[in-house]
C-alpha cells in the first residue's frame, strides 16, 4: 500500500468517526478555546388541551355541576391516553442524539387524586402520573444523567371529576424545571419566582421562571427558563418579559433565555409584541443566527397528537434560544418533527419540537 492510499484510507476512517461521534451538530473537533455550551428547552405538553379547554368553556358559560365534573374527569381520562411513559422516552432519545448541559423543561405536568372526594382542596396526593419522573426515568435509560436545578411551580388546580372508581378530587400542577449535567456545570446563585404580571380569563394561569448562574470552562453566564402566557394574554405575555427584562435578565453576566414565549417568532400566527421585544432588549434568536431566513415551526400538533402531518394545527415559532452579551452562536436544530419521532401507536413526542443550540462563550 503507498502512502498515499493509506493516507486516503485514514482520511476515511476519520471521517466515518467524526460521523459517529458527531451525528446531529457536526461540529469540528479539537475546539480551540473549549468555551462551548449546549442547551435545549422542550415544552412537554400537558396532554389535555382540548379538555381544559372544554372545562374552561363550561365554568366561564355556568355550565350544571353535572356537566363540569364529567368534563373534569375527561381531563384525567385525557392525560392518561396521551402516554407520557411513551413520550418521555422519545424525548430521551432528542436529549441523547444532542447532550445539553442545561435542558429547559416546560409542563412538566403532575397528576393527583384522591378517591372519593373530601370536597377541599389541596388534599389529592395520590400520584397518577408525574411527568418529571418519568423523565428523568427515560433520561435514565439512555444512561443520561440529569440534575433538578429547580422547580417553579405554577398553577395548581384541584376540582371533583367523574372517573371509574367515582367522584373523585383530581389536581393539576403545573411546573417548569432545568436540568443540568452537573458533572459537567457548575451551577449556583438559583432563583425561581413567578410573575407579578397574572393572566385573569376563568382561572388566574400562574406563570413563573428560573435563573441559575452557570460556570464552564472559567466562563459564566446566566440561564433563565420560562413559559410565558398564551397569545390570548398578549398584554400580560409581554409584561411577563419586561418582568424578565428588569428582574434576572438585568445582569451584567451573558444570558441565555431559553423557553416557550408563546410568542411567534415570524409575527403570523397570532402576533404579539413578546418576540420584538426581547430582540429589541439585545436578544439574539440562536435560530436567526445560524440560519438567517430559513423558516421551522415548533408548534403545533393535534392536541390528541395524532395528526399524521407536523403541525397541521398551528405553524408557529414560539420554543426559542436566545442569547445576550458574549455568546454566539455556532449551531441550532430542531428535535422531534420528523415522521418517525412518534410512539407506537403514532402519538408526537409533545404538541411542541423541541430546541437546541450549541453556543460559544466568549
Amino acid at each position: 500500500m503507498n502512502n498515499t492510499t493509506h493516507s486516503r484510507k485514514w482520511l476515511r476512517l476519520a471521517i466515518a468517526a467524526g460521523i459517529l461521534l458527531f451525528p446531529v451538530f457536526g461540529f469540528a473537533a479539537g475546539n480551540n478555546s473549549n468555551r462551548t455550551i449546549t442547551v435545549m428547552t422542550r415544552n412537554l405538553y400537558d396532554g389535555v388541551d382540548a379538555e381544559v379547554a372544554q372545562l374552561l368553556q363550561d365554568l366561564s358559560t355556568g355550565a350544571s355541576p353535572e356537566v363540569i365534573v364529567f368534563h373534569a374527569g375527561q381531563v384525567m381520562a385525557a392525560a392518561k391516553a396521551s402516554d407520557f411513559p411513551g413520550r418521555a422516552a422519545l424525548i430521551a432519545k432528542e436529549v441523547a442524539s444532542v447532550r445539553p448541559e442545561l435542558i429547559s423543561v416546560q409542563e412538566a405536568i403532575l397528576y393527583r387524586s384522591q378517591c372519593p372526594t373530601d370536597w377541599v382542596a389541596g388534599n389529592a396526593d395520590f400520584v397518577e402520573i408525574d411527568f418529571l419522573h418519568e423523565l428523568l426515568t427515560a433520561l435514565a435509560n439512555e444512561r443520561l444523567h440529569y440534575e433538578v436545578v429547580a422547580v417553579s411551580q405554577n398553577i395548581d388546580i384541584e376540582m371533583p371529576g367523574l372517573t371509574a372508581q367515582g367522584l373523585c378530587d383530581l389536581r393539576m400542577t403545573d411546573r417548569d424545571v432545568v436540568l443540568a449535567r452537573t458533572d459537567e456545570v457548575k451551577v449556583s446563585n438559583v432563583q425561581a419566582a413567578h410573575y407579578a404580571t397574572v393572566c385573569y380569563s376563568t382561572v388566574p394561569w400562574i406563570r413563573g421562571w428560573i435563573s441559575a448562574d452557570v460556570k464552564t470552562n472559567g466562563r459564566t453566564f446566566r440561564f433563565i427558563s420560562t413559559h410565558l402566557d398564551i397569545e390570548e394574554c398578549a398584554a400580560e405575555q409581554t409584561q411577563q418579559a419586561m418582568e424578565l427584562l428588569a428582574g434576572s435578565a438585568n445582569t451584567d453576566l451573558p444570558v441565555v433565555v431559553a423557553g416557550d414565549l408563546n410568542s411567534d417568532a415570524y409575527g403570523v400566527q397570532k402576533p404579539t409584541p413578546t418576540y420584538p421585544a426581547l430582540i429589541a432588549a439585545g436578544f439574539v434568536d440562536t435560530w436567526s443566527a445560524v440560519h438567517g431566513d430559513d423558516v421551522v415551526y415548533t408548534c403545533c400538533h393535534d392536541p390528541h397528537l395524532a395528526n399524521p402531518v407536523p403541525f397541521s394545527s398551528e405553524q408557529k415559532r414560539i420554543d426559542v434560544i436566545l442569547t445576550r452579551g458574549g455568546l454566539s452562536a455556532i449551531t441550532a436544530v430542531r428535535l422531534g418533527a420528523d415522521p418517525e419521532d412518534r410512539t407506537a401507536a403514532g402519538l408526537w413526542a409533545s404538541d411542541h419540537a423541541g430546541m437546541a443550540a450549541r453556543v460559544a462563550i466568549h
